[in-house]
């Protein structure tokens, strides 16, 4: 027999398609997928390999307005929330007894499955789920929970149970006393199955929460997609899936804002390591500088791809948005994407490029050590390279305990990554982190440093020139600095850097 898994679905694809995921990932039963899609703004649209999508979005399976119209007397206070969502969902389910006369489990589309299920497919049950109990205004109810349930249709369907009763649907019958008012998804069946033993037996698991997270009300709630998405970012790790990556390129990931002084030197020193592609995700906002200005050439040999993050606000949020986004787009096309910014340009030892590097490393993350460079006691800006104006590295390290910040190259095809937690290392359960000499580290910098192999040399500061514009201008992310942080970013420079009288009086201007 075909086992299948069916979804009714309305509104929520991204929901959908992780439920589906999530399934794949954690189950070992090949399982069939059925999407009954009702929406009326955001279908299925997903072709995924394995899943059939029953297309009801213009009532061609089911007419709910010819079938509510049935019942003149149905009310509306709570139901207007859904229009009747849980109707629907029931006669869907319903129909789907038709569609799937061989049985299927049912999901629904706004649960992520935290772990095999496959027990839960027992020929020996008319149905297998979990019972959740209400108290509602005296009205006792119980129903069999329809996020992750397995539907016997064959021996449901020979001894009289039906998923879908009139008198047994919210609100559905006029008058508050009627028991029809307090039903809900599952209570039919659950009531049938319960009146017809032993001829139908339920079994139900207690513990069944431990196997899946419920989003409770992706179904219904309408213009949800920010809070949805943000959701599954959250749990990323039950549903992405690993991918299988055949290229051993490199490419590179940064956000800039006003950066157009350096930009060119940064892309060509970066090109010349080796690094096939690099993502500029342009942070600008209104009166900014325009990256493709300085770019243009590059982008029309696809050595360079622009991203819109315009005025795009001033938090960290829009840098890991940034970053995630990206290797999410890309984590199947490149060996490795690394996150680095405009101030910071890797330096390798020897003559060796950078994918040789990182290929040789069984790895999820390396992370690549900062090394603060100094003004060099340069005081103003000269249009010279970088990498030659700024040779002397910063005494000491930035920790006192002798540790220092690292970026990160992140191996491609991993799931379940997030760079929520800060951008200089991506988050995740028993992610393999290591330096560039293969050394395990942990997973949050900073770590001791190592200055060989490649590592990172930080020009945060530049010239004391240099600094005020930046601090004047703000950090790609948006942010501005206060008095307070002003002062901190000028005990910041001279912590870095010798201080002098000439330096002192520039500083003083920001």
């Amino acid at each position: 027999m075909k086992k299948q898994v069916a979804i009714v679905h309305f509104n929520t694809p991204e929901l959908t398609e992780a439920a589906i995921m999530s399934v794949r990932k954690h189950c070992s039963e090949d399982y069939a997928f059925v999407i009954f899609d009702n929406s009326d703004k955001r279908p299925f649209k997903k072709n995924m390999k394995g899943v059939k999508v029953i297309d009801n979005t213009k009532g061609q399976v089911i007419d709910f307005e010819a079938e509510l119209a049935k019942y003149p007397d149905k009310e509306w206070n709570m139901a207007k929330l859904s229009n009747h969502g849980s109707f629907k969902h029931i006669i869907s389910v319903q129909k789907l007894w038709e569609l799937l006369p061989d049985g299927f489990i049912l999901m629904e589309s706004d649960v992520l499955i935290t772990k095999n299920f496959d027990f839960l497919w027992n020929e020996e049950f008319a149905a297998c789920g979990k019972v959740q109990y209400f108290h509602n205004r005296r009205k006792e109810k119980d129903r069999l929970l329809p996020w992750l349930c397995y539907m016997n249709v064959p021996k449901l369907t020979a001894n009289g149970a039906r998923y879908f009763d009139p008198m047994r649907c919210w609100n559905l019958q006029p008058g508050e006393d009627n028991p029809g008012n307090h039903w809900d998804t599952g209570a039919c069946l659950l009531d049938d199955i319960r009146k017809t033993k032993p001829a139908l037996v339920c079994r139900c698991y207690s513990n069944l929460d431990n196997y899946y997270l419920h989003y409770n009300g992706g179904s219904w709630r309408a213009n949800d997609l920010e809070h949805q998405l943000a959701w599954l970012n959250l749990h990323m790790e039950l549903w992405e899936m690993e991918k299988e990556v055949e290229s051993k390129d490199v490419a590179i990931c940064a956000i800039v804002r006003n950066e157009n002084r350096y930009l060119k030197e940064w892309v060509d020193h970066h090109l010349k390591l080796g690094v096939k592609k690099i993502f500029i995700c342009d942070n600008s906002h209104d009166g900014d500088e325009q990256p493709y200005k300085v770019l243009n050439d590059y982008t029309k040999t696809d050595a360079v791809e622009i991203i819109d993050y315009t005025n795009q606000g001033g938090t960290f949020n829009v840098q890991d948005k940034a970053y995630m986004d990206c290797y999410q787009a890309h984590r199947g096309e490149y060996a490795w994407i690394g996150f680095i910014d405009i101030d910071e340009m890797i330096e390798i030892q020897g003559r060796k490029k950078l994918p040789t590097i990182l290929n040789q490393l069984q790895a999820d993350v390396v992370v690549l050590s900062w090394r603060m460079m100094t003004d060099n006691g340069l005081t103003h800006y000269e249009n010279k390279p970088v990498f030659k104006r700024f040779t002397q590295p910063a005494k000491g390290r930035r920790y006192p305990n002798g540790t220092e910040l690292v970026k990160p190259f992140v191996r491609g095809g991993i799931g379940g990554l997030t760079f929520e937690a800060q951008p200089h290392c991506p988050t995740k359960p028993r992610l393999k982190v290591v330096n560039v000499k293969g050394e395990v580290v942990s997973q949050y910098p900073p770590i001791p440093p190592t200055y060989e192999v490649a590592w990172i040399n930080h020009y945060h500061t530049k010239t004391a020139e240099e600094f005020v514009e930046k601090c004047r201008r703000g950090f790609p992310n948006g942010d501005k600095y206060t008095e307070d942080y002003r002062k901190k970013a000028i005990d910041y420079f001279f912590a870095i850097n010798e201080r002098t009288e000439e330096k002192e009086k520039i500083l003083a201007a920001m």
